[in-house]
């Protein structure tokens, strides 16, 4: 394996495989706690805009 113009020895090429694995798993695991975080502040602003416009019912028939 090629890597900046140095041939790498298997040994080097394992290690280098073994933390790039390592560092997409982090990755993928980084994005999915970013995507539940959105998915749960989505979710808050709605519920909070359901609450506002059911009191505000709730006042107006009162």
């Amino acid at each position: 394996m090629r890597r900046h113009g140095f041939l790498l020895s298997r040994h080097d090429t394992d290690l280098w495989c073994r933390e790039l694995h390592i560092d997409l798993r982090s990755l993928a695991r980084a994005q999915r706690l970013r995507r539940r975080r959105r998915r749960a502040l989505w979710l808050l602003a709605v519920l909070c805009f359901v609450a506002a416009v059911l009191a505000l019912l709730w006042r107006g028939l009162s």
